[in-house]
């Protein structure tokens, strides 16, 4: 018989077409299983979305981030977005308020809102969620 430590290096797909195939009254089992699989898909397509929805969407136009950039707060904002309302919330050109915490930065004065710095986290973050996406999540659950 194989151990269950033994399926973890095989997709568990395989693992079931395999035991199905040995020993037929392990269909309960099998069916238990792509039952716990499913689920353990929906749940992991529900925490993507989450992080699509609630950590890649720029807080100024709430659409997923187009080219993020970082203020020294720490939030992150389309680069556009972030060039209209350091525009539009101030007369004095070398500040900007953050739009979600109100802390006051400076502008870098030879670039301007490009100098603030590329968001790399959000940056990955997207690439990675997008990937995961496109390949289903990486589970060997059939749709």
């Amino acid at each position: 018989m194989i151990h269950h430590t033994a399926t973890r290096s095989i997709p568990l797909r395989y693992y079931y077409q395999l035991m199905s195939q040995l020993n037929p009254e392990s269909q309960n089992h099998m069916t238990e299983g792509k039952q716990q699989m499913m689920a353990e898909a929906s749940a992991s397509r529900d925490l993507i979305s989450m992080i699509d929805k609630n950590l890649l969407e720029c807080g100024i136009c709430n659409e997923p981030f187009v080219d993020p950039r970082g203020l020294p707060c720490l939030h992150a904002f389309c680069f556009n977005c972030l060039e209209t309302w350091s525009k539009s919330c101030s007369d004095d050109c070398s500040i900007v308020s953050c739009p979600l915490c109100q802390k006051v930065h400076h502008i870098p004065e030879e670039e301007g809102i490009g100098g603030f710095p590329v968001h790399f986290i959000m940056t990955n973050l997207k690439q990675t969620v997008d990937h995961l996406k496109q390949v289903g999540l990486g589970l060997y659950v059939k749709k």
